[in-house]
């Protein structure tokens, strides 16, 4: 839909008089009654305010049929006045402006409600952009010459697809719109760089023809929940010839079909595939988001996607690049920030935040040098651990070992950010991890807790926590197993990998889809190195034999944690602490019966650590409710207490299988 504001303006018009203005009036309102009887629904106009004593008329109109100019619609009111009134200014507006504009003409008497029931935006989807669902911009529609193209693809030369796509576009105008070969997707990841190369592709497109209206309209996923059907259906049919952008921001759990998130990405593929051909659709999102991307994308197979991505700089790109960001700051001296350049390949995010934080140090020491101690005493914040994820770790039982390791860990990640503001190169250790030890000793929550920690932080930037094991990354068909596993990795972006009984990934012959599925690993651990921190966990021998495997595995985990196996008496203690978090208790004559079953338990092959506390407090649970029910009146202590009573120590496989009939 086309929203247009132009003025008639009438200089040979004599000024009102008070006493005829509502006269005036009554004639505009009638004119444009007119008017829009012969428009016939393929258009609609309104007069939106009278200035100037009658010599300016403010209008607006709604173009369905976009053959229609405002200045024939100009021209029918001015008829139908019968007056000397010629249009000036006529511009294309916003919906939003328009909407305005028509409350304008109800408030000042130049329009009845029945006859604004001619909008085409009107009930149900009047106001949708004032009421927050969606942000409109007008673009500026530009006659780009081929050197002013050349220009603008070569400073986006890290922008995959982007110079490609713009000579596709430029290699045919056709008279008219015809409609949408392809729509877009671009995944940047500074939200700046996505608007810039945004109105660079829609200029591009405008001056092609490929769109007719500037007015762009941005929606983000999550309000399109907050729309009912027929809203969103009402909406993209006023975007006709038009632009929506698509903006996707956050990540969804494909499993839970019940997600609101999910709910609108279905209703949104059905509505794209209805009118693919009359909006153009361009998604913009960073890689916290690709995982929604690739699901839209997977639903709309039979559609054309262009995919604007981008892709790393080269060491030497990468200096090049943020030499030209100091440049611009007019720095002289910058061979502290070049030497911070020592990868092979850096994203334009990474070096937009090393230019930044390394800006903010060259601000407190050389330009405003007053203001250095201050700094120094901000960097001093920066070695306190901070977060209620390191509280949880540092009270855990029996893990102080462990804690000392994962401490250390978090110091050196902590210690390079420090580096960093200093001007100094930054260490080459990885920040990958094996984590050793049986079944129960924690590894699984220590992993979590871990992965916030470092995100409270500020070391990685969403803290979550992937887990993975054999099944979920190696395909049981050849060339299967390294898409899987990157598909993985990008999931787990600015968290942690957790891959459980590491060593099943081993097969029996060398070169087969377990050697895959090592190597690939190896190849984005290197890959992603500083947003995704891989930990590897299982039995210590077995993990010994996986880790020897591949040599270049080994040599990419700098953190090696092993979790013993607990004490009795750390299990007595787990087990109390269970039952604290439960508001219940345990009676003082439990303790000795506790800790002979767990003394028992320790010295056996099946022995589960941890879980075999939380399940000897379960079925402890399920005694003592029973218990519980068979008491007459049973009191608060009846209810709270667990007795020794409510305890059973474990039957033993070996009576168990002589019970039924096994010999040894």
């Amino acid at each position: 839909m086309l929203y247009y504001t132009f003025n008639l303006i009438n200089k040979e018009r004599e000024q009102l008089q008070k006493n005829d203005d509502s006269e005036f009036i009554n004639k505009v309102n009638s004119a444009i009654g007119e008017v829009n009887s012969k428009l016939d629904g393929k258009s609609f106009a309104l007069v939106s305010s009278v200035a100037q004593k009658g010599r300016r008329l403010r209008c607006c109109a709604e173009l369905l049929d976009y053959s229609i100019t405002p200045e024939a619609i100009g021209k029918m009111i001015n008829d139908e006045l019968d007056e000397a009134y010629r249009t000036e200014d006529a511009e294309e507006t916003t919906l939003e402006r328009f909407d305005s504009l028509a409350d304008d003409a109800f408030n000042y008497d130049l329009a009845h409600r029945q006859q604004l029931e001619g909008l085409m935006n009107y009930g149900e989807y009047e106001g949708i952009v004032r009421r927050g669902y969606a942000r409109e911009t007008l673009i500026k529609k530009l006659t780009i010459k081929k050197t002013a193209m050349k220009n603008a693809t070569d400073n986006w030369k890290h922008i995959s697809g982007l110079k490609e796509e713009i000579l596709r576009i430029f290699s045919v105008k056709t008279s008219s719109y015809k409609g949408n070969p392809v729509h877009y997707a671009i995944d940047v990841e500074d939200a700046k760089d996505r608007t810039d190369i945004r109105k660079l592709l829609i200029s591009c497109l405008l001056t092609q023809n490929r769109a007719v209206l500037r007015r762009v309209t941005e929606i983000k996923l999550s309000t399109i929940a907050e729309l009912s059907n027929e809203r969103l259906t009402g909406f993209l049919n006023l975007q006709k010839c038009g632009i929506v952008i698509v903006a996707l921001y956050k990540s969804f759990d494909s499993d839970n079909s019940l997600n609101d998130l999910h709910l609108a990405m279905d209703e949104l593929i059905a509505q794209i595939k209805r009118v693919k051909r009359d909006v153009l659709f361009i998604f913009e999102f960073s890689r916290a988001a690709e995982p929604t991307w690739k699901y839209i994308k997977s639903s709309l197979m039979e559609i054309n996607f262009v995919e604007l991505k981008e892709t790393n700089l080269t060491n030497e790109e990468s200096k090049s690049f943020i030499d030209k960001l100091a440049a611009s700051d007019n720095v002289s001296d910058r061979t502290s920030l070049l030497r911070l350049i020592d990868e092979s390949s850096y994203s334009i995010g990474d070096l937009k935040s090393i230019y930044s934080s390394w800006y903010d140090k060259h601000l407190c020491t050389s330009i405003y040098p007053a203001y250095s101690d201050l700094s120094l005493c901000n960097q001093d914040v920066l070695k306190q651990t901070k977060g209620n994820a390191y509280q949880k770790l540092s009270n855990m039982i029996g893990l102080d070992d462990v804690r000392s390791v994962i401490t250390s860990a978090i110091d050196f990640s902590r210690a390079q950010i420090l580096y960093e503001k200093a001007g100094i190169a930054t260490s080459e250790m990885t920040r990958h991890m094996v984590f050793y030890g049986n079944p129960g000793t924690a590894k699984t929550t220590c992993a979590r807790l871990y992965a916030q920690i470092m995100k409270d932080n500020g070391i990685l930037k969403k803290g979550h926590l992937v887990e993975v094991g054999r099944k979920d990354i190696v395909s049981k068909y050849l060339g299967g197993t390294a898409p899987l596993i990157k598909e993985y990795f990008e999931k787990a972006d600015g968290g942690v990998l957790f891959i459980d009984e590491a060593y099943s990934l081993v097969d029996d012959k060398k070169g087969l889809y377990g050697d895959e599925a090592i190597n690939t690993i190896v190849q984005e651990m290197e890959n992603k190195r500083d947003s995704v921190i891989v930990i590897l966990a299982g039995y210590p021998e077995e993990m010994e034999t996986f880790l020897s495997r591949n040599p270049g595995l080994r040599s990419r985990i700098s953190f090696h944690v092993h979790f013993r196996d607990y004490t009795p008496d750390e299990l007595l203690s787990i087990l109390n602490l269970f039952i604290s978090e439960a508001g219940m208790e345990l009676e003082e004559r439990a303790f000795p019966k506790l800790l002979h079953i767990f003394e028992d338990a320790a010295g056996r092959k099946d022995f589960g650590n941890g879980r075999f506390a939380r399940n000897l407090f379960e079925q402890a649970r399920l005694k003592q409710a029973s218990r519980v029910l068979h008491i007459t009146s049973p009191t608060d202590s009846d209810i709270r207490t667990l007795t020794a009573d409510d305890f059973a120590e474990p039957e033993k496989k070996e009576e168990k299988r002589r019970q039924i009939g096994f010999s040894f």
